[in-house]
């Protein structure tokens, strides 16, 4: 059986996108991993894990349906280009619909864990200390020792409220 791509997503932009998230969507997802199991402790590995590797998944997906507008565009040159047809009783349709709401369901997870970590990340007092505020090591190695070693850095210096 061939499995071939839906005419709008047959371009290169479109591919491109889909490499993309596909491949920092399996690195995201390693290096989560990898960091829950202890194996990462850098402290700048949230940054890369939370930060950069969610905003390239983000840039990979948004290149897929650019890149399907682009290819509409350019095949209907001059033409109202059409609205699709979904045909549910057709099994291939099904099966790309269920596909591709499978997969954009997959795409909402990896992006609400990548938010949540970051968020949870950059709270924490590790991340102020050796991350963000390196000209704070004296203040982060006494803060370990204090009497507030159990309040986090962002109970006072961050309003309650976003």
């Amino acid at each position: 059986m061939r499995i071939q791509l839906p005419a709008p997503a047959r371009n290169p932009v479109s591919v491109i996108g889909g490499a993309i998230a596909t491949a920092t969507g399996f690195s995201f997802l390693v290096l989560l991993s990898l960091q829950f199991l202890g194996y990462l402790t850098n402290p700048y590995i949230g940054l890369v894990i939370y930060i950069a590797i969610p905003a390239l998944f983000l840039m990979g997906l948004l290149l897929i349906p650019i890149g399907g507008w682009w290819n509409a565009r350019r095949l209907a040159r001059g033409e109202i280009a059409e609205w699709p047809v979904i045909d549910l009783r057709q099994p291939h349709q099904r099966s790309v619909v269920f596909a591709v709401l499978f997969l954009t369901f997959v795409n909402v997870l990896i992006v609400s864990v990548a938010t949540y970590g970051g968020v949870h990340r950059m709270e924490s007092v590790e991340f102020c200390g050796t991350t963000c505020h390196t000209v704070m090591q004296p203040e982060y190695v006494g803060h370990q020792t204090g009497s507030h070693a159990n309040v986090t850095c962002v109970q006072c210096h961050v309003g309650p409220g976003v």
